[in-house]
């Protein structure tokens, strides 16, 4: 889609003048894209909702490093807490952002969970 490799090249702001042309479609076809288009508009809640509905595994490491900044811009510490603890226990958090759940478990004072998380990431380099 061109609208997102401008998006990538120049930033979602050089889009400004053409997001209301964005098909209803960009949401279902392009989910990070469009949660990124919804933070730039100050749209967290809709972000949110799409962040949700990403199959992690179906990303390339930058995307999802991506899809975690987007989850911190869009939602509550609790609530990306939840969403990450939950990907996390059903073995569906991809190992390159364990750090990032170990750093926000530390935020929302989960002290235990986040000495987990890395005891499961030094299991893994060893």
């Amino acid at each position: 889609m061109l609208a997102e490799a401008i998006g990538k090249s120049l930033g979602i702001a050089a889009l400004a003048p053409f997001l209301d042309r964005l098909t209803f479609e960009t949401p279902a076809k392009r989910p990070l894209f469009a949660a990124e288009v919804f933070v730039f508009e100050g749209n967290p809640l809709l972000a949110h909702r799409l962040l949700e509905t990403i199959e992690l595994d179906r990303l390339t490491p930058d995307e999802r490093v991506k899809w975690f900044g987007l989850v911190r811009k869009s939602m509550t510490d609790g609530s990306a807490f939840r969403l990450l603890s939950e990907r996390w226990r059903q073995r569906r958090l991809p190992r390159d952002l364990l750090s990032f759940f170990a750093q926000l478990a530390q935020l929302v004072g989960r002290t235990r969970l986040h000495d987990a998380v890395w005891r499961e990431i030094g299991r893994s380099d060893g």
